[in-house]
Parts: structure tokens; sequence; C-alpha cells
């Protein structure tokens, strides 16, 4: 092993005095900022693993003792359940999916873009005039939404520029978010040991809680200790600031599992059942309640005023993308889409051969765009006869070829997600590449 340089010993003496948050920040945006040509499985694995060790970092802090051997950490392919934990045997398995960072920083990113990191006294605030259109806003959530319904994959068309500042807001609700939920699975081991090592506290953090059933019990404690797990050192200094804006994104972790099940509701068209756990709704409700209790009361109105600016910003969102009038608009923008695909696909295989140079750049372009299964439905119409769906002639046999070539040619992790839908052979194994990329 070769010795470190003196400047690199000088750079990890500067590092540890910086504090570790603002440290894990600029390392998670960095890789997000990172050309789209890098593996993003591999990418958002390493975001995962950060934002575990973060969260042990903060218990430790927070318990006085290190939690880390109680807990292994998996992470499953994008698609899987977000993230849950194994409490049958220790070492406890806590079960993160790859898509958790993606998906979450989709959500916070469109969100950061119609507000800006607040200055010591006041809340999030921007110029209404450099602003994205709201309904612009609304329509890449619904598609966040959409694909990650669909497909499972964490994947949205985001072709539109944030500035720093706005990236900073973003990257800080998306690696808060993710440190609350790893957070909330540890809370779940560590109350399993509760009883027998800690019961006063266990009996502490279940008051008012007493009348619901055991698993909706559960839950609301595990936010609670998981709310004073992510403060961490219990006598640390505190900065205000900071300190609100890490709650908002606790609290957006939450607001974004309130906001999925609503969607998947109107989606599913069938009612969300809350067996084992309770409402997203009702659990910001006790989360807020026990960080207002933590509090002193004229430091309350400021270290919520983050929490409710991006509640009330996500709210009015997804209150517009679930109204008739965007429902019924969206149908019409991806039958629009999807005539258009059709139409060029048909007008470009006029020749000898099928115009692929004129074709696949504005397919590609009219693919990402997909709001709804309407385009989708079409892709799959029109590529059946490479499935031997339907019969092979002349025309159709060009039409086909023309979508599958700009399915093929689509941008990682849309390509994954398109080609999962469609079940159609693959040009080119990026599969493969993405196996080879990770040794």
């Amino acid at each position: 092993m070769t010795r470190a340089s003196a400047q690199r010993l000088q750079r990890r003496q500067q590092r540890r005095q910086v504090d570790p948050e603002s440290i894990l920040a600029a390392q998670i945006d960095k890789m997000r900022k990172r050309e789209s040509g890098a593996n993003p499985d591999k990418l958002a694995r390493q975001m995962v693993k950060r934002a575990w060790s973060e969260a042990l970092r903060r218990a430790h802090g927070c318990l006085g003792i290190s939690v880390g051997e109680l807990f292994t950490l998996e992470i499953l392919p994008d698609g899987a359940e977000l993230a849950t934990i194994d409490c049958s045997k220790p070492p406890f398995t806590v079960r993160v999916s790859a898509g958790l960072p993606p998906f979450i920083y989709r959500i916070s990113r469109l969100l950061a873009a119609r507000s800006s990191p607040f200055t010591s006294d006041a809340v999030p605030r921007k110029d209404d005039d450099s602003w994205p259109p709201f309904e612009e806003s609304v329509e890449r959530l619904h598609r966040a939404f959409f694909w990650y319904s669909a497909t499972g994959h964490s994947t949205i068309h985001q072709d539109y520029q944030i500035d720093g500042n706005q990236a900073v807001v973003g990257g800080w609700l998306a690696t808060e978010a993710e440190i609350f939920l790893m957070c909330h699975e540890i809370a779940h081991g560590l109350i399993a040991r509760l009883p027998v090592e800690a019961p006063d506290l266990l009996a502490n953090l279940e008051a008012g809680l007493e009348d619901m059933s055991e698993a909706w019990r559960e839950e609301f404690v595990a936010d609670r200790l998981a709310l004073f797990l992510a403060i961490g050192q219990v006598n640390g200094s505190r900065d205000g600031h900071r300190l609100a804006m890490a709650y908002a994104g606790w609290e957006f972790a939450l607001l974004l599992h309130r906001e999925w099940e609503r969607y998947e509701e109107v989606a599913r068209s069938e009612q969300y059942f809350f067996e084992t756990h309770p409402p997203a709704g009702d659990r910001i409700e006790n989360l807020r309640g026990s960080f207002q209790r933590c509090l002193p009361t004229e430091d309350a109105a400021h270290l919520l005023s983050a929490a409710e600016s991006i509640s009330t910003l996500f709210r009015n969102l997804v209150d517009t993308m679930f109204s008739p009038e965007f429902q019924a608009a969206l149908v019409e923008r991806d039958e629009a889409r999807a005539r258009r695909l059709k139409e060029l696909a048909i007008d470009c295989n006029k020749g000898p051969v099928p115009d692929y140079s004129r074709y696949v750049p504005e397919a590609i372009i009219i693919l990402q765009q997909a709001e709804s299964w309407t385009l989708l439905d079409l892709v799959l119409e029109l590529t059946a006869p490479l499935r031997g769906e339907k019969p092979l002639d002349v025309t159709n046999f060009g039409v086909a070829k023309l979508v599958w070539r700009a399915c093929e040619d689509l941008p990682d992790p849309l390509y994954l997600a398109v080609k999962k839908v469609t079940a159609m052979p693959d040009l080119v194994d990026r599969r493969a590449r993405y196996t080879s990329m990770k040794r």
C-alpha cells in the first residue's frame, strides 16, 4: 500500500472539518451530474450505499452506540419495493431498491424547479417570471408517476434546466428523504429489541397510539424513532436553516408516499388498502407533531416553514394532475403523439428502404414524452409483427423496423422500460454492457 501524499492528507483533514451532510449532498449531486453514458444502475447503487452510511452515522450520533452490526443492506434491482426490512432474525436485512434515489430525485427536482434555497430568515422563494410554466411542471410530475407505475423503472423525460441553487434544493430534499427512509427501516429493527432492552423508551414512543392496530402502531413508532435518528447527535449544535431543510426532506419522503397512494388509486381504479401501513397523510401528521414537541415554541414556525412550502407546492401540482381537465388533456396529447409517430413511420417507409435517419431522431423525442398507455399501446401495435403476433407484409414490416430502431436508440434507463413493456428482441445487448461495466 502506498503512503498518502501530504496534499492528500491535507485534503482529508479539510473534509473532516466540513459538515458530513454537505459532503454527502455534494458527492451525490456530482454523481447525478455525470454523463448519461455511465452505468445508471451502478450510480443508483452508490447513492443507496452513501445514504445508508449516513443513516448509520446519524443513528450512532443519536444513540451513542454503533448499530451497523445489527443490520445488513441488500440493494435490489430497480422496480422492486422501494424499502423494506426483514426482522425475522439478526442481523436484520434492510432491502432497498436501486430505483429509490432516482425516483425521489426526479420528483424533488421538479419541486426545486419552482422554488429556491431560502435565506436564514425566509421561506423558499423565487421570482415567478423565472419559473417554468405550471402546466409543464404538472406534465413532468405525471410523467414521472406514470413511468414508475407502468414499468417499475425510475424513468422520466427531463430535458429542462435548473439553476445551481435549485439543484441544491432538489438534491438536499432527495438526500434527506432517502436518509429518513433508511432511518425508518433501522427503527423497525431497533423496535424489535426495545421491549427487552429499553421498555421505557418504547412506552414513550407509543404514547397516544394505544387504540390502533399493532401494525399501524409500529409504523407510527418507527416514524417517531426515525425522526430522532435522522436528527442525529442529540446535544450537537443546531443550525436552524439546515434543520428546517432537513425536516422538509424527511416529510417529503412521506408526502411522496401519500401522493403515490393517491395516484395508484386513480391509475388502477381501485381503493388503496391500508392493512399494514396507515395512510401517509396520517403519518405526516404524526411526524410533524413529534417534531414540534421537540422544538421550543418560538422556533416551530420557522423550522416548519420549508416543509409547509414544499407540501403546499406538491399538493397544488398533484391536485392539478388529478383534475378532469388535465386528465382529458393528457389523453389528447398522447393521441396526437401516437398519430404523429405512426404517420411519420408510414411516410419514412415509402422509399425502397426505411428512412431511419429521418424517423429515429423525431420518434425518440415523441416516445420520451409519453404520459399514458396510449403511446405505448401504439408501439405494441406497430411492433406486433416482430413478435409474431401479426402476419408480416411489406408495409407493416418496414414500419415495425422503424419503430423498433427508434426504441433501441432511446437513452437509458428509458430504453429498458420500453423494452420491458414491448418485449421486442434486442438490437444491442445493453444488459451485457451493464454487466461488463460492473466488473
